[in-house]
């Protein structure tokens, strides 16, 4: 048996362009098919060349990988894509589709195909990035079995989400402690010391700087409101003062100078 892998030049040249900005990368491995029967129960002939094609298709974008086996042993009941494949997104999407083609062919002309859906993901789906899912699909003419690992993560560090649009990294400061679970969610320490509501130590150092997410108590706002008014009524009271003494100064209004 001969097993290539060749990969489309424009496909290749759109690999490589992408890379730098990609958003999503799913990456496709440990593909088998099993075909329940021997191959050439499919097509009659004992050496039978396949292709088979994985397309992932999003809401506005489409990528196929292909392979190429030449001359398998029609006598066998499976066969096993090595390699991994991997897919590169590039803008933010609704969802993502993962399909496989395959195709027989003998040289007597005869040939057999059928196709596999592999996955589907959408939005409102948990993301279940960084983590190596095993699928199992059946095909839709034939029931042949595909088996494979599909891995989908994000291209950039601290990214997550279904569009690696969400941001976070592991925090162990003076003032918090929380680590990033498999969403980009904020988990705070399990330790007695920390706040679970929003992950800040209970005994912190006080902060020299002003933070526009401290939360002042109500005792010191309402002590803050009283000043405020003391204050304006002191200077209400100056004015007043002011007001007279002018008076007196120009027009003797106590004195009654003429």
């Amino acid at each position: 048996m001969v097993f290539r892998k060749v990969m489309n030049p424009i496909l290749v040249l759109s690999f490589l362009v992408s890379l730098s900005n990609a958003v999503i990368e799913v990456d496709v491995s440990n593909v088998s098919i099993n075909f329940n029967n021997q191959i050439n129960n499919y097509v009659s002939c004992y050496g039978v060349d396949i292709d088979f094609y994985l397309v992932l298709s999003t809401s506005n974008f489409s990528q196929e990988n292909p392979y190429y086996i030449r001359q398998q042993d029609a006598t066998k009941y499976s066969i096993s894509v090595s390699g991994t494949s991997s897919f590169l997104v590039k803008s933010p999407t609704d969802f993502l589709s993962l399909t496989g083609i395959i195709q027989m062919r003998c040289s007597n002309g005869q040939n057999a195909s059928d196709s596999f859906l592999i996955q589907t993901q959408t939005t409102n789906q948990p993301d279940r990035n960084n983590q190596n899912v095993a699928i199992q699909v059946t095909s839709n003419s034939y029931q042949w079995t595909l088996t494979a690992t599909i891995n989908r993560k994000c291209n950039g560090a601290n990214e997550y989400g279904f569009n690696c649009n969400e941001q976070c990294s592991t925090v162990n400061d003076d003032y918090y402690c929380y680590t990033c679970g498999t969403n980009g969610q904020k988990t705070c320490c399990p330790t007695s010391d920390v706040n679970p509501d929003d992950c800040s130590y209970y005994n912190h150092p006080i902060s020299t700087t002003w933070s526009p997410n401290t939360q002042c108590s109500a005792s010191a706002e309402n002590t803050y409101f009283w000043l405020m008014i003391s204050f304006a009524i002191i200077m209400a009271i100056l004015a007043i003062f002011l007001l007279l003494a002018l008076l007196e100064l120009c027009c003797g209004l106590f004195t009654m100078r003429k």
